[in-house]
């Protein structure tokens, strides 16, 4: 499950080397954009299979099969 979370701490990385490294400020702009991005779908979709899963629960509790 962990390894869903290794693609923001590659934004992470980019970040940090945006500011240290490169000194750019547009260019630590486009990855925190980048990175709400990323954070968003991975809520999304978290958020989908939650829902899914409490469906599932409810139907087998009322006896309706998934």
């Amino acid at each position: 499950m962990w390894y869903v979370l290794y693609p923001l701490d590659l934004y992470n990385d980019s970040a940090y080397y945006a500011l240290t490294l490169f000194r750019k400020q547009f260019l630590y702009d486009e990855v925190e954009a980048g990175i709400n991005l990323c954070f968003d779908q991975f809520v999304y979709k978290l958020s989908e299979q939650i829902l899914a899963h409490y469906n599932c629960t409810n139907n087998i509790s009322q006896q309706v099969f998934c």
